[in-house]
This record gives C-alpha cells, sequence and structure tokens, in this order.
C-alpha cells in the first residue's frame, strides 16, 4: 500500500515527523544514498514494513479529514480573532 520514503538527514534541528520508523534518512553523500538503496532492494521485508508504517503514519496524521479539520480550526480561530475586520455575511450586505 504505501511505498518507502529514502530522504537525506537534515543539518541542524531535525524535522519531527520525519522518523526512521517512517522512512530511511541517510547523511547526504552518494555512498549513504546507494546503500539505502541497496537495502531497500534487497530487503523486501525491511521496504515493505517501512512503507507499511509510512502509510499508515500518514494516515493518521495527514488524512484528507484530519488536514481540514485542522486547517478549519485555523480558519475559525482567525476568523475569530478579527471580528471588526472581516465580513461573514456572504451576501456582502455589512
Amino acid at each position: 500500500a504505501g511505498l518507502p520514503v529514502l530522504l537525506n538527514r537534515r543539518h541542524g534541528e531535525p524535522v519531527p515527523e520525519l522518523t526512521e520508523d517512517i522512512c530511511v534518512l541517510v547523511p547526504n553523500t552518494v555512498e549513504s544514498y546507494l546503500d539505502a538503496l541497496r537495502r531497500l532492494t534487497s530487503d523486501d521485508d525491511f521496504r515493505e514494513r517501512l512503507g507499511r508504517t509510512a502509510y499508515a503514519h500518514a494516515r493518521e496524521h495527514w488524512s484528507p479529514e484530519r488536514t481540514e479539520a485542522k486547517f478549519a480550526g485555523i480558519y475559525r480561530r482567525v476568523m475569530e480573532s478579527t471580528p471588526d475586520k472581516v465580513c461573514y455575511d456572504p451576501a456582502r450586505t455589512c
């Protein structure tokens, strides 16, 4: 169902949602990418497990329904914090 993800390890502050249980993080070198690609192409269990885990994580955290709810919440908070600056009437009679 899901595909494994291979990324270079970010310098500095890591990206918290990119953990090694959902993707392969490698140093930004040709050798590191080559080693990771070799493992992904030769270890079916690892590749399939990583893909399934990444897919489940994405569905849990970034499904369309969840993303829509997050954006709606952000929009609602913005609208509530600026009542004098926003016209809520779709007919524009305000």
